[in-house]
């Protein structure tokens, strides 16, 4: 399959990521492929660096969370 002129080989189509929201939607297959995507090499930069950074999300949030149930925690001793 060719790559039209203007389009660069790394860039994600918006089909891929139609397909990419599209198995997001699916409960437990989204986590999976999600850290497939995010670890993989096949993946395309640009794709793997968003699920890098939804990963750095998610553990700066549990992060805060965890401080959040200590204070709760630690007020009420």
């Amino acid at each position: 399959m060719s790559t039209p002129p203007n389009r660069s080989q790394d860039e994600v189509s918006t089909s891929d990521w139609f397909w990419t929201l599209l198995i997001l939607s699916i409960p437990v297959l989204n986590l999976i492929m999600a850290v497939y995507w995010a670890l993989s090499s096949h993946t395309k930069p640009s794709k793997k660096n968003f699920f890098l950074a939804s990963f750095l999300w998610v553990f700066v949030l549990l992060g805060l969370a965890l401080v959040a149930a200590f204070f709760q925690y630690a007020v009420k001793a």
